[in-house]
């Protein structure tokens, strides 16, 4: 992993003075000269421009890198770095850190001793240790307590990544986020619910900032971050049961050296913080880095301004670690949710009935319809309502009466014989699901060619930053869902350019239910912040506004789902057309599948103070394609005039 520093390349300058000047004249005693006293300028230049040695401090280019190479470390802890000017000089850093490593530890304690330069920075000490053994020569031997107890004495049997899926309840949380975790040896099983983890997010401050406050400085580094730690368990929880997210798994066949370096890494980490950026140095950023101190090959480019966690798994699935698959290993963690719904899919009708009706009119386990049951069935049928009362009672947790139906249902539960078929594990090696990184990619370009009724023959051009829409690959994802950020789209018609929309924001979340049972789904909505145009027929016609909407969502059988909706907007006014419009909407999303996706929707746009812009809208949409690096979209619309378009889309 690391390249040894020849010992013939220190050039030791040891000399012994002892001799007397006079006879009459007192002996002279000169001390030991130390490392730092006789290294060679050039081994430090070498192994301070090191790439191990730059991720070990977090140094980062300059912004204006064409105009100043100079490296500047990411971490905003003084305590970080050894050197008074550390933060900005690798060589001075490295000299600091090989001085301290060297110093004595003579006169001092046990417990004293984790306070020592090789107990704070084990991966420093390691790498050293490996490049360039002889600069630690007269290094002491130091009993770092505190980091072996933390390490469990090093007994990791691998590393793992987590994807934790976009959460639309939580704006911080719409791109997904990513956790680590050390699988120590002694808990190595299929849930390593004991193993230490590491997470990494923004530190808010206890009086919480208002969501335009929230946005900005999440967007512009008004935000401290940091690493925490804690066992496995408490994140399985806060993500699977809490939040209804499912967990995946990824994990990484790396050799003994390179899991040290990381385990010793992430104690150097701990207590040290960073400026938070939501599109940059967010939790993708901050694990892509962790994990790429141990291995050649990046995770993420570093010439885009926002990293998002589906580009970390899908590098990390597709590059070799010493001619091995970085990834061994993918395993699914099903959400509370996920395994509500699929233990309810696989009920009977008869089944289904009574889950119904013990649902809505408490029918209890006295009712002729549970006592005709099998066992078997009985027991899938607890299983599922066990899981349905849990996941109730997280969303309303001050119930007096969901409380009181679970505990019946909990005690049913241990009358019925332990053995079951029924598929209530939470964690499944061989989830039907496809893992995140099979998904559609974040970023798209996207060409087309436009017919116009009014302008006839064009050209569209679309950029999309991040992340998805509505028709996109539902891998990895909510269903059915749109997260859009920085959309420019762009029209050409007669050699002329115009823009015909951004989307600064644009989200929509169906929240269908999945089962029909009361309290599964919720309202449909969405939000969208932008401009665009008043309409398909005139030119050069932008308008800013804010829109939002609320509706139901309903499952069409396996076919796919529809809605109903209401949407508001408040823009610019456009002719004195008013600055609110109503539009009530219907609509259909098929399901997706081998032949791709469609939407269709009908609208009614009703200006509040001008009647002569009311219209009607109608939009359908195709995807023809996996929808991963490329798809074809073919769309008809009418919004005053028809407009036809047939486009490709790349995606990266």
């Amino acid at each position: 992993m690391f390249q040894t520093i020849s010992l013939k390349s220190l050039r030791y300058r040891y000399t012994l003075f002892t001799c007397l000047l006079f006879s009459s004249l007192p002996l002279t005693v000169y001390s030991q000269p130390t490392v730092l006293d006789v290294y060679d300028e050039s081994i430090i230049a070498e192994l301070s421009s090191s790439k191990v040695w730059l991720k070990l401090v977090h140094y980062k280019r300059s912004r204006f890198s064409y105009i100043n190479s100079k490296k500047k470390s990411s971490v905003i802890t003084d305590d970080f770095f050894l050197s008074s000017t550390g933060k900005g000089d690798p060589a001075s850093e490295l000299k600091a850190t090989i001085f301290a490593m060297n110093k004595d530890v003579e006169g001092s304690t046990e417990g004293d001793m984790d306070g020592h330069a090789q107990c704070r920075f084990p991966a420093r000490y390691y790498w050293l240790k490996q490049v360039a053994p002889d600069l630690l020569a007269s290094a002491p031997s130091v009993i770092c307590t505190d980091f072996l107890k933390w390490s469990a004495g090093n007994k990791v049997d691998s590393v793992s990544l987590f994807f934790a899926a976009g959460y639309l309840g939580n704006p911080a949380s719409y791109y997904g986020h990513i956790l680590l975790r050390l699988n120590a040896t002694e808990v190595s099983n299929a849930s390593n619910l004991l193993s230490t983890s590491m997470d990494f997010g923004a530190i808010f401050p206890q009086k919480k900032d208002g969501p335009l406050t929230y946005i900005a400085k999440g967007l512009f580094g008004g935000y401290d971050a940091g690493f925490t730690h804690g066992q496995f368990y408490k994140q399985d929880h806060n993500y699977g049961e809490d939040q209804m997210r499912d967990l995946w798994e990824y994990r990484l066949e790396l050799t003994e050296s390179q899991k040290q370096i990381i385990i010793a890494h992430s104690w150097e980490l701990l207590r040290n913080k960073f400026v938070y950026y939501f599109l940059r140095n967010n939790c993708a950023y901050a694990m892509g880095e962790l994990v790429e101190v141990a291995i050649d090959s990046p995770l993420f480019e570093r010439k885009i301004p926002w990293v998002v966690p589906h580009s970390i798994f899908s590098s990390a699935a597709e590059v070799n670690n010493q001619d091995q698959p970085l990834v061994s290993k993918v395993i699914f963690h099903p959400s509370l949710q996920s395994r509500l719904y699929k233990n309810y899919a696989l009920l009977s009708i008869d089944e289904k009935l009574f889950i119904q009706d013990f649902t809505r009119r408490d029918a209890g386990f006295s009712d002729a319809g549970y006592s005709l049951l099998a066992s078997d069935s009985k027991v899938r049928v607890v299983n599922v309502l066990q899981n349905y009362y849990q996941y109730r009672v997280i969303d309303s947790p001050d119930s007096l009466p969901l409380k009181k139906t679970k505990k019946s249902v909990l005690l049913e539960r241990l009358r019925l014989p332990i053995e079951s078929n029924a598929p209530s594990s939470t964690v499944n090696d061989e989830s039907s699901l496809e893992p995140p990184h099979l998904g559609q990619r974040p970023t798209m370009l996207r060409v087309g060619a436009l017919y116009n009724a009014t302008f006839k023959d064009g050209l569209h051009i679309q950029i999309r930053p991040a992340y998805f829409d509505t028709l996109s690959s539902d891998i990895g994802r909510p269903d059915n869902s749109t997260l859009v950020m920085g959309n420019v789209e762009m029209e050409v018609f007669d050699n002329d350019i115009q823009l015909s929309r951004f989307d600064l924001l644009d989200i929509e979340a169906l929240n269908t239910s999945y089962t029909g049972l009361p309290g599964d789904g919720s309202y449909m909505w969405s939000l969208n912040v932008g401009i665009r145009k008043q309409n398909l027929s005139c030119n050069r016609c932008l308008t800013a506004g804010i829109e939002g909407g609320v509706g139901q969502s309903y499952l069409l059988g396996n076919v796919g789902t529809y809605f109903f909706a209401i949407n508001g907007r408040l823009q610019e006014s456009y002719r004195k057309s008013g600055i609110l419009n109503v539009t009530p909407r219907i609509g259909f999303i098929s399901k997706d599948s081998w032949y791709g996706k469609s939407e269709v929707s009908i609208a009614y746009r009703d200006f509040i103070n001008d009647g002569k812009q009311d219209d009607w809208l109608f939009k359908f949409e195709h995807r023809i394609g996996p929808g991963r690096n490329w798809d074809i979209r073919l769309s008809y619309e009418k919004d005053d005039v028809d407009q036809f378009f047939i486009g490709a889309s790349a995606y990266w």
